[in-house]
């Protein structure tokens, strides 16, 4: 992902997340696209991949988590203050460091999201980034992949399944559901073959 990508990556999280969206910043689902898509910038880990033209569209994305960060850098403190007034920013800061924070073994990438523009479903963009995340895992030395995918969204679920992810647990975020926009989320994880 480059900066010339933030326009359409910001579309892509905004067509692929609206409950997520609606949780972080309500009313300002423009305003929390374009801040995931400055994160993700930001990270120095996100890939996209487009539909081969040259105008600029993104098909989908990937980002990584490749090491346990500490929790508050996933608030992203100073990008949320530049997009959203402080309260809202207080709520968004929040919103990312729940959503975001995981434990990772050494062994393992961490893929933290995956989203798939809707004109490119159903053509097998989310299988290709999945494939993808499987090649560079195994370029850093990785043994495993692991995701977390709402419990509600069974076509991501089934397309996991498919490309080899198996369900660890389901976890129930009671405790947080107001401010996620949803409940339960399934962490799902694809040993890589050894070789």
């Amino acid at each position: 992902m480059t900066a010339a990508d933030l326009a359409a990556v910001a579309e892509v999280f905004a067509l692929s997340f609206p409950d997520k969206l609606a949780g972080m910043l309500p009313g300002r689902t423009v305003e929390g696209a374009r801040l995931l898509a400055q994160a993700a910038l930001e990270s120095g880990d996100a890939w996209v991949a487009g539909d081969g033209a040259d105008d600029g569209s993104v098909d989908g994305l990937v980002t990584f988590q490749d090491r346990k960060r500490p929790w508050y850098r996933h608030a992203h403190w100073r990008l949320v203050r530049r997009h959203v007034p402080l309260a809202a920013a207080l709520r968004a800061a929040l919103f990312l460091v729940m959503f975001h924070v995981v434990d990772l073994p050494a062994d393992e990438l961490y893929l933290e999201t995956m989203a798939v523009h809707p004109r490119a479903r159903s053509r097998g963009v989310g299988g290709m980034l999945l494939s993808f995340a499987d090649d560079e895992a195994r370029r850093r030395g990785r043994r495993s992949l692991s995701l977390y995918c709402i419990s509600a969204n069974t076509r991501a679920h089934a397309l996991y399944v498919r490309c080899g992810y198996r369900d660890v647990r389901r976890e129930d975020l009671w405790w947080c559901a107001w401010a996620l926009g949803f409940r339960f989320t399934d962490q799902m994880r694809k040993r890589l073959p050894a070789g």
